[in-house]
């Protein structure tokens, strides 16, 4: 913008002295440019009539502030729409995991039935194999489940909350963080605990929080424990 305005005067390279005191040797303490240029936190705003008779208007000001909140703003609307997508796609998994539990419940429950399947040397394993199955795809489910319940948009509704059940369900949403980086997560909780009045959404993003800074304050190797 300097050269637009002011070509005769901008020197590229040169410091704001020359363009705003050519009249002195050195660059005086007080300008609010050269202020602002070292960090310092200042504004000014000066008015230059040019040889066409037109007036403009300067404001110079520090921004940094106003930069990092609409950065940060933009950070938030990111994550917001990376959630909204997450959310769709833990739907579309939702289902096609309910249908395996479901036949490998159906599996079980046959073998069950049928002692005489487990005589057949072929199928010996396969008990335990149902077993993992119907074991994992739970724990997958109970993992879809937390981040649907993150992905609702919190209504500042209040009722009896299950602390226990909001802290398991954020430890089961950040255990995968941990294990990348050799943090074990120890759960301690209380129980029985009683309800407490609260906005579960609410009360599901602190306890996130608090959790990931716990495990991304440790840098090697160590312990976070919930209690």
């Amino acid at each position: 913008m300097t050269p637009r305005f002011f070509p005769q005067e901008t020197l590229i390279g040169t410091g704001c002295r020359a363009l705003f005191h050519p009249d002195v040797s050195e660059e005086p303490c007080d300008c609010p440019v050269g202020r602002a240029l070292h960090g310092e936190s200042c504004q000014v705003a000066f008015s230059v009539t040019r040889h066409n008779g037109k007036i403009y208007y300067f404001d110079i000001r520090d921004v940094t502030d106003r930069r990092a909140r609409e950065l940060q703003l933009l950070q938030s609307e990111k994550m917001s729409s990376i959630g909204l997508l997450a959310a769709g796609v833990a739907h579309e998994i939702n289902n096609p995991m309910t249908s395996v539990a479901g036949y490998a419940e159906a599996l079980q429950r046959r073998f069950r039935d049928a002692p005489e399947l487990t005589e057949d040397v072929r199928l010996t394993d396969f008990p335990r194999y149902l077993d993992v199955i119907v074991r994992e795809v739970y724990r997958c489910k109970g993992i879809i489940d937390s981040l649907l319940s993150f992905s609702r948009k919190s209504e500042g509704d209040f009722g009896e909350v299950d602390l226990n059940a909001i802290i398991c369900e954020v430890l089961e949403l950040v255990r995968h963080q941990g294990r990348d980086k050799n943090v074990r997560l120890l759960e301690k909780l209380l129980a029985p605990l009683p309800r407490v009045n609260g906005d579960a959404s609410a009360l599901r993003q602190v306890f996130l929080n608090l959790v990931l800074n716990a495990v991304q304050a440790i840098e090697d190797t160590g312990t976070v424990t919930v209690e």
